[in-house]
């Protein structure tokens, strides 16, 4: 329960975070303002004060690029595409990075224009903020 805001861009739970659509959910160890996940140390925007718990990202918010970039994002990792799915105006796009698999969401064009293909290497970027933790 809360308000619609609230309940879309801070979930409190996993249950609650997949219900509202972001499936980049991953269990993961707090130390400071650092998460660690699936083999990856993901920076968050600020520190945890709990030991353990769970980041989840929305899909939208993952940035993909042939090549590593510099820019506000503080998390950039390269990665493997597992799956290409069509779903009408947008590509969900499977990559994965280490022992994790992330999912992003993106435009007809921009598959076209990075000439992503399944099996192909990308770079994956988001910023610390875009980082939900419970």
């Amino acid at each position: 329960t809360g308000a619609v805001s609230e309940i879309f861009q801070e979930p409190c739970s996993s249950f609650a975070a997949d219900f509202v659509g972001m499936r980049n959910i991953f269990p993961a160890t707090f130390h400071g303002s650092i998460a660690k996940s699936g083999g990856l140390d993901i920076e968050l925007a600020r520190p945890m004060s709990d030991t353990s718990g769970h980041i989840a990202i929305r899909p939208e918010n993952i940035v993909l690029s042939k090549e590593q970039f510099n820019s506000s994002m503080r998390n950039s990792f390269k990665g493997n595409v597992l799956s290409i799915i069509d779903i009408g105006f947008f590509y969900e796009i499977d990559i994965k990075v280490s022992n994790l698999i992330f999912r992003s969401v993106i435009a007809k064009g921009s598959l076209y224009e990075l000439q992503i293909t399944e099996n192909s290497t990308i770079y994956i970027s988001f910023k610390a903020t875009a980082i939900h933790n419970f």
